[in-house]
């Protein structure tokens, strides 16, 4: 048996404050595995986690993934500082992608192919899909960024979305 040495990476991310503005937190949870195709070790395998998150505790074992590791992150958005929601949604996926981003599996095999991104953030999926799905290129993401807003008001959030930016932009330079 052949064992690839790739991994991919599945994220969950939230964030929130209260109130809105308020106190803000996040929190990230995220594991990595690798796609085997066949069980050689039963015990490394998750009841519940597969190629797109987590699943009741009937997934078929076909579908379920060989873990590699499991990690999770808390903290507050700005400590002494008011924020708001979305800005702590923000926090919470800059977070997780810059972890999985600089993670290796302990044994030191293989590249990140993939990531699965669960998150509740509507506004936060939004500006992720136009950075990354309708601008490709840099001067366009940051044409987007700097663009008013349908209403003429200018985009709320920008040091953030700009982050964002940047690590879409080293996803890409690594080819995940």
């Amino acid at each position: 048996v052949v064992i690839p040495s790739d991994y991919h990476a599945v994220i969950y991310t939230d964030g929130g404050c209260v109130p809105n503005p308020g106190y803000g937190g996040y929190g990230v949870h995220a594991y990595t595995y690798r796609e085997i195709g066949v069980n050689i070790s039963k015990y490394r395998y998750s009841k519940r986690a597969t190629t797109t998150g987590y699943d009741n505790d009937k997934v078929a074992e076909a579908e379920r993934v060989a873990v590699l590791d499991i990690f999770s992150a808390s903290g507050v958005v700005e400590p002494g500082q008011t924020t708001s929601n979305n800005i702590a949604e923000f926090k919470a996926l800059l977070v997780a992608m810059a972890a999985v981003l600089d993670y290796r599996p302990t044994d030191g095999l293989g590249v990140l192919k993939s990531v699965v991104i669960n998150l509740d953030s509507q506004y936060v999926l939004k500006i992720l899909e136009a950075i990354y799905k309708r601008h490709k290129t840099r001067n366009d993401r940051i044409a987007y960024i700097n663009k008013p807003m349908s209403d003429g008001r200018p985009r709320k959030n920008k040091p953030y979305i700009l982050k964002l930016v940047d690590l879409v932009e080293l996803y890409e330079k690594a080819e995940v």
